[in-house]
């Protein structure tokens, strides 16, 4: 069987919101959002869950990237209770110190580091590590 090189239809795609490329990207049919948002540089706190990320595209659409309002924290391990906080985008590890109840044996100083939290991160507080004996 002989297959001609048939063209590939072009499809515009309109990015919007919280991207550092917004616009018109003319792609093939059939390629999947994620590689077109994923062009338009979602900023650090776009919130990615709201496009079907691995639907594809057959004709011409307007995506919006909306901003995360807030953060989804799981907080397990040296810890009375694992929970799940929300937090305001932008909090930090240190933040957590005042929202968790840690066990006497937690590494509170882990808790001291100022790493942005991401949504959806898993924090494991670690227990105290015991002295050695010598």
């Amino acid at each position: 069987m002989i297959y001609a090189n048939l063209p590939v239809k072009s499809v515009a795609v309109t990015i919007q919101g919280d991207v550092r490329k917004p616009g018109i990207y003319n792609v093939p049919e059939g390629t999947q959002i994620a590689e077109i948002v994923r062009k338009s540089r979602p900023e650090r706190f776009a919130d990615l869950t709201s496009p079907n990320l691995s639907q594809c595209v057959n004709s011409d659409i307007t995506i919006f990237v909306s901003k995360l309002q807030n953060v989804s924290v799981r907080v397990e391990g040296a810890v009375l209770a694992p929970e799940e906080l929300q937090l305001p985008v932008g909090a930090r590890l240190c933040d957590l110190k005042s929202k968790v109840q840690c066990t006497s044996d937690a590494d509170t100083a882990f808790l001291k580091r100022r790493r942005l939290l991401k949504n959806h991160d898993v924090i494991i507080i670690p227990k105290r590590k015991e002295p050695a004996l010598d």
